[in-house]
């Protein structure tokens, strides 16, 4: 995942405009567009702008994982590990598997921290 995949997910994923992305970078819109199209002229606060505003609007974990530019963590994992420093591999197994099972690339944080309280209530009652 690269910053300009990153900026893609904020436009679809929290329904952005390019120009509430150019608010949050500190460019104009037509900078943003030009960068999203491939054709970019300047990249100037481009790059911390859409850091910082995945990270204010909740998407840590694909911000994170562009910064270490791993292929191998998934944002949900990340966001777990991020929510819960004290997760154990159980809870990051249940995560994996949820989400194989709804076949989605990140899963939202309610799921998330559901998976951690039911798993947590389970072993408390044992």
């Amino acid at each position: 995942m690269t910053v300009l995949d990153l900026a893609k997910l904020l436009l679809e994923k929290q329904g952005w405009t390019h120009q509430r992305l150019s608010k949050e970078c500190g460019t104009s819109r037509q900078n943003i567009q030009r960068l999203i199209s491939g054709k970019p002229r300047k990249k100037k606060g481009f790059y911390l702008g859409v850091l910082s505003a995945a990270f204010r609007y909740g998407l840590e974990a694909e911000a994170i994982h562009v910064i270490v530019g791993s292929t191998k963590a998934l944002p949900s994992i990340l966001r777990a590990v991020i929510m819960y420093p004290d997760i154990t591999q159980e809870e990051l197994a249940e995560i994996r598997e949820a989400e194989k099972i709804t076949h989605m690339y990140s899963l939202p944080i309610e799921v998330i921290s559901s998976i951690v309280t039911a798993n947590r209530l389970k072993k408390n009652k044992k």
